[in-house]
């Protein structure tokens, strides 16, 4: 691998100050930091180093809409006139524009010495306000662009439910970046998968304000913490390799023929059962309490860690096994069908990351 070497005079490290500070970089990362070492003929040279700052708040699409709405046009142009513009813009983007505006946002930051980027990212839905097939399919241009720029990312996946206090109903301008907490949900997890690739990225939460979300609605999706810092550090550690839904009889936690099947094959696609983690989230229908669920849904995951320990996975490379309860529907529950598709587990597979 080709190395580069940068050469400070004086460089800002973690310690402190120091002086004379070689930096040797190879496949876009720092390799080595060597203090005390004269400059050598040929090296790039530069008087200070600083470390990249972070970008805390960033509406990368808002990039495309620069120069239209900076300046007063009349004098009763405020706040809610950009925003005018602003959902107007909203209305025209797709998701090749996102990617296309993002990756431009980020590079301009790190030309300007940002080398970290907090997105804050509510543009989830299609222009006529239907989510995508991927309800992450929008945050998945934003970890393109990313990518593409070699910026680190926080993606921050905004919710926003409402257009004023109280539970207003949102506006039109706002169907594209609206979603209820189960949606919110899906697309969360949706998002940690997106970023999955990326050598430095992360992702978090972000309820929009006090005016576009509810107190009820802010403590269920704040509730959402601890299922994203547990995926999260999965993530900094391992990539997505495949995923597979078991189905359930009604009130059952028993595993099927068809169930232990599925499972079957998902254990032998891992050449290396050591570098692999299974991650098991079962769900219930609306059938029954709340307390009754959660209960069942928590066997639902454990019968689902116990088969995949009896074919050889070793436990470690099982993480705990959780059950949410009637939650995070994916069907109505007004019908037979949809029931039996809410009555399930998502069982992830993850391996670890090669060598960065």
């Amino acid at each position: 691998m080709q190395a580069t070497y940068l050469h400070f005079d004086t460089a800002l490290l973690p310690g402190g100050w120091a002086a004379n500070v070689q930096i040797r970089i190879a496949g876009g990362v720092i390799r080595e930091i060597a203090c005390g070492v004269q400059a050598v003929p040929g090296i790039e040279r530069h008087a200070i180093g600083l470390p990249g700052m972070p970008n805390l708040h960033s509406h990368a699409f808002q990039r495309g809409f620069a120069g239209l709405a900076e300046r007063r046009a009349h004098a009763r142009d405020d706040f809610w006139t950009w925003r005018d513009i602003m959902y107007r813009f909203v209305d025209r983007i797709s998701p090749d524009d996102l990617e296309a505006v993002a990756a431009l946002a980020f590079m301009e930051m790190l030309e300007g010495g940002f080398t970290h980027v907090g997105e804050f990212h509510y543009l989830h839905r299609a222009q006529d306000g239907a989510f995508y097939d991927d309800p992450a399919a929008m945050a998945a241009r934003i970890a393109a662009a990313a990518e593409i720029s070699g910026i680190g990312l926080t993606l921050l996946p905004v919710f926003y439910a409402h257009s004023g206090f109280g539970g207003a109903p949102p506006q039109a301008g706002q169907k594209r970046f609206v979603s209820t907490p189960d949606e919110f949900a899906r697309l969360v997890e949706g998002s940690i998968v997106a970023v999955a690739g990326l050598t430095n990225s992360r992702v978090g939460i972000a309820p929009h304000s006090l005016r576009a979300v509810t107190r009820r609605a802010r403590d269920t999706v704040s509730a959402l913490n601890d299922r994203v810092d547990s995926l999260d550090r999965a993530s900094d550690r391992y990539v997505m390799q495949s995923t597979e839904t078991v189905s359930f009889a009604p009130g059952s936690a028993v595993l099927s023929d068809d169930a232990k099947h599925m499972l079957d094959g998902l254990v032998s696609q891992s050449s290396n059962l050591d570098a692999t983690v299974f991650e098991i989230s079962a769900y219930a229908d609306a059938t029954g309490s709340a307390e009754y669920n959660k209960e069942l849904t928590m066997r639902r995951a454990q019968a689902i860690a116990t088969y995949l320990s009896s074919r050889n996975v070793p436990l470690r490379s099982i993480a705990p096994a959780t059950g949410f309860g009637a939650t995070d529907f994916v069907a109505t529950n007004a019908t037979p069908g949809g029931r039996a598709l809410n009555r399930r587990a998502e069982v992830k597979m993850l391996m670890t990351r090669g060598p960065q």
